[in-house]
C-alpha cells in the first residue's frame, strides 16, 4: 500500500468511508517497488513500514543500498520515493530500464553510472 493510502487508512475511524485523492499510477509504482525490492533481496519482514513516513524513506534507502546493480538500484530508488508527486512514472521506469534515465530525484542519484552488462 502506498504511503498516501496507508496514511489515509490508519487515519480513518470508519474504513467504509475511505476516499483518498491520489495518483493511482504512482501508488501502484510504489507497491510494485516494494515487491521488486523484496524479490531482489529475498526479504521477509524487513519491508514492514516502508510506507510509513517516520521510518519508510530511511529504511528504503538502506535496503536499496544493498543492491549492487546501479540500474536496478536507481530504478528502485525512483519507485520508492515517499512523496508520490516526485515518484517515477511508468514511462520514466521504461527509460531507466533502457539505460536512458531522464531525470533524478537528488544529486547523489545524478551520479549513478550504469554498467554495460
Amino acid at each position: 500500500m502506498s504511503p498516501i493510502l496507508w496514511k489515509a487508512y490508519v487515519g480513518k475511524k470508519e474504513k467504509a468511508d475511505l476516499k483518498v485523492k491520489h495518483d493511482l499510477e504512482k501508488s501502484d509504482i510504489f507497491s510494485l517497488g516494494v515487491s521488486f525490492l523484496q524479490l531482489t533481496l529475498l526479504l521477509t519482514n524487513e519491508i514492514i513500514g516502508l510506507n510509513q513516513e517516520k521510518i519508510g524513506p530511511a529504511a528504503a534507502e538502506k535496503l536499496v543500498g544493498n543492491i549492487k546493480n546501479g540500474r536496478i538500484s536507481y530504478m528502485l530508488k525512483r519507485m520508492l520515493v515517499y512523496d508520490e508527486n516526485d515518484r517515477a512514472t511508468y514511462r520514466e521506469l521504461k527509460e531507466i530500464l533502457a539505460g536512458r534515465p531522464r531525470q533524478a530525484v537528488s544529486a547523489p542519484l545524478n551520479q549513478i553510472h550504469f554498467e554495460e552488462e
